[in-house]
Parts: C-alpha cells; sequence; structure tokens
C-alpha cells in the first residue's frame, strides 16, 4: 500500500514544500553531465529531479507507483518533457540505462527480502553494461527515529496561496531494523495523517542483496558532500554497476 504522502491530493500539493530542493536533489543532478542520456528516476514522485534533468538534455523516464504523484509531476514547470510510468521497477521493462537512481529514502519502503531482491534484479536487467545504480538509505548506527518525534520534528511552512501547514511526526514502534511512525499534517482547516513503515539495512546487507542479482559495489558515501562513509553518518549513499 502506498502512503497517504503520496496519495491524497492535499498532502501531494505540498511535498515539495516540505521536501524541496536541497543537498541530496543536487547531489543526483549533479551525477549526469552534457552529454545526452537514458535515465530512470524510480520513485520519482512530483519529479523536481527528473524534471531538471531532462531540461538539460537527457531522455528521462520518472516511474512511481502513486498516479497521484504522477499527475503531479505531468502539470508541473517542464513535466511534459519525461516520460512519466506508473509502476514498480520489477515490473517495468524498457531499453537499457545509462543511471538508473532512487532517492528520498524510497529504498527503505521495501520491507522484504524478496522486495529488494526483485529490485536489484530488475536494475541489473535495466543497466547498459557500463551504467550505474545511485540510491541512499539512512545510517540505521545514528537511529534517526529517536528523531521523529512532535518535539524534535515539527515545521511549519507558508503555502503560496498564504495558507500555513505545519508537519510533524509520531514515532510509532521499533521492531529490530523496521520502524514505523505517523506524519501528521495540521491545515487551517483539517488534520491530514500518513502512516509509514520504513527498514534499515545496513551496508554489507545491501551489498549482499546486491552482489547475489549480479551488481557491484563501486562507490559509497556518508553524507551529500561525499564525505567518507563512518558511524556518525546520516546516510550510506551507494553507486552500484554490474559485477
Amino acid at each position: 500500500m502506498v502512503d497517504q504522502h503520496y496519495t491524497h491530493p492535499d498532502l501531494v500539493a505540498v511535498y515539495d514544500v516540505f521536501n524541496c530542493w536541497g543537498a541530496d536533489r543536487a547531489f543526483y543532478a549533479s551525477l549526469v553531465g552534457t552529454t545526452p542520456l537514458r535515465i530512470l528516476e524510480v520513485g520519482c514522485g512530483t519529479g523536481l529531479i527528473a524534471r531538471r534533468i531532462a531540461e538539460q538534455g537527457h531522455d528521462v523516464t520518472g516511474l512511481d507507483p502513486a498516479p497521484q504523484m504522477l499527475e503531479f509531476a505531468r502539470s508541473a514547470p517542464g513535466g511534459q518533457s519525461v516520460k512519466w510510468i506508473c509502476g514498480l521497477l520489477a515490473d517495468f521493462d524498457a531499453a537499457p540505462f545509462d543511471l538508473i537512481f532512487m532517492t528520498g529514502h524510497a529504498f527503505q519502503c521495501m520491507l522484504l527480502d524478496d522486495e529488494i531482491t526483485a529490485f536489484f534484479r530488475a536494475a541489473r536487467r535495466l543497466l547498459r553494461p557500463e551504467g550505474r545504480l545511485v540510491f541512499e538509505t539512512r545510517n540505521a548506527a545514528v537511529k534517526a527515529w529517536e528523531n521523529w518525534t512532535p518535539e524534535q520534528s515539527t515545521a511549519t511552512k507558508v503555502l503560496p496561496n498564504g495558507r500555513s501547514v505545519t508537519a510533524y511526526h509520531e514515532l510509532q514502534n521499533v521492531d529490530v531494523d523496521v520502524v514505523s511512525f505517523r506524519s501528521v499534517y495540521q491545515f487551517p482547516d483539517q488534520r491530514i495523517t500518513s502512516d509509514s513503515t520504513l527498514r534499515f539495512t545496513m551496508l554489507d546487507e545491501v551489498t549482499a542483496f546486491a552482489q547475489a542479482e549480479g551488481l557491484a559495489l563501486l562507490e559509497v558515501f556518508g553524507d551529500w558532500n561525499k564525505s567518507p562513509l563512518k558511524p556518525t553518518s546520516p546516510e550510506i549513499i551507494m553507486t552500484l554497476g554490474q559485477a
């Protein structure tokens, strides 16, 4: 099931307000140069990065399981320059890509081993021989979920129409490597909640899944400034290629 974050029209409309362009998106945008490439963004959401990259002359496809997000992406500035597909990578078929990337910690939405295996199997099938797969997951060692409380996560944003929206997280449950939480959005006239469950996998686990499907780890960073991965790094940012 896709979270309300990505399906409720009012939450889709404010998604980019709470998840605006930052160091993470800049990192992914920097992966492409001026030579035209075939690029696939998995879990593209509103297409903020896909649209930016397509404007640079690349052949970009955006794949996402939430039709509501894709509807927003199509109608956004630059939306006509990207091919939008509704679905999962495991079920997707197309000519091979030079670059496949996935942002927003979407990797953590795959809770089952079979889902992760299917993801890597499909990625290898869809990559050109010299192609690259790039994505990130939160570093479980820093226990980011400990900050998913109203006291530490509350943020208020002012929308273009002048209305304000306040959002915060409520930690629900931690079961070994699976964390559940609720996001609350308080609009002037309504309160909307979205429940999420994420899996936190360590680098050696991810690497084992990838290697089993013929992919090799080429590079890893611990943050968007390309610093080395350390126990205190907030991210595990990986680049993989065909083994």
